[in-house]
């Protein structure tokens, strides 16, 4: 038996089949079913809530510090912005809001009911959870920033192409990081997040809503998006899953949660 469930006080659990009615007033818990499981079951799904919200806000702090760093970055070295605020503004609606609702749907690890009991005062992020943030953020930046840099400097095209590539790059990778909000040191292909079958659609939807965007002219357009080549859209995808790949590594030795 778990141990959250070992520290309820049985004498203020009563019955709510063949419990008295003056029972029932005085407990702290009624069980609907009369069955002593349905407190195993309660406490399952409340840790499945707590770390799905942890997981929820750590893909978006992680994603939204990522899209400061990348700005602040090419600001600082290139001396110009390399987001508009509308491209801002389309990636936090379309590949932030879907995953982190997605992610928040999970059904929890297979070990989550081995895992100590959470004492009350704890943050929902905990101190380990803000370095992996950081740490997500700074490895999704350099692999984006990458993309940017090597356009510039040894491509030589013209900085709307640039910021196409950038673009599109963090845009991808914000999607591609959500994979990584699992705690469990497992492969990525048997986490609940990679079983998460909304995870999925998110990304399907996200991908869908992005083609479209590429495709649609007048979207395109107010964007101040462009048409790229087959090497360009080739070097977007390796920069925007690069992150994915280095992060798996950091967590399968330990370096990262």
């Amino acid at each position: 038996m778990p141990a959250d469930v070992a520290l309820v006080d049985i004498e203020h659990v009563a019955m709510g089949e063949r419990g008295t009615q003056i029972a029932k007033e005085a407990a702290a818990i009624i069980l609907k079913d009369d069955s002593f499981n349905s407190i195993v079951s309660a406490v399952e799904q409340g840790r499945i809530i707590f770390e799905n919200i942890q997981k929820s806000v750590i893909f978006l702090l992680s994603c939204n510090l990522t899209e400061v760093m990348v700005i602040a970055a090419v600001t600082f070295l290139y001396f110009l912005s390399p987001l508009t605020p509308l491209q801002i503004l389309y990636l936090n609606l379309i590949t932030d809001v879907l995953p982190a609702l997605a992610l928040g749907m999970s059904r929890g690890n297979i070990h989550i009911m081995r895992q100590p009991p959470r004492k009350k005062q704890l943050e929902i992020i905990s101190t380990a959870q803000w370095q992996a943030i950081i740490t997500y953020s700074i490895v999704l930046t350099l692999c984006v920033f990458c993309s940017y840099a090597y356009s510039i400097n040894y491509l030589d095209l013209q900085k709307p192409v640039a910021n196409n590539m950038l673009f599109w790059s963090l845009a991808l990778a914000q999607l591609w990081h959500s994979f990584n909000l699992s705690f469990e040191r497992i492969s990525i292909f048997k986490n609940e997040v990679f079983l998460n079958k909304y995870v999925w659609i998110a990304i399907v939807i996200c991908l869908f809503v992005i083609a479209g965007t590429y495709f649609f002219t007048p979207l395109r357009q107010m964007l101040s998006l462009q048409h790229l080549d087959l090497f360009q859209l080739a070097i977007i995808f390796v920069t925007s899953l690069a992150p994915l790949i280095i992060i798996q590594f950091l967590k399968r030795f330990k370096m990262v949660i």
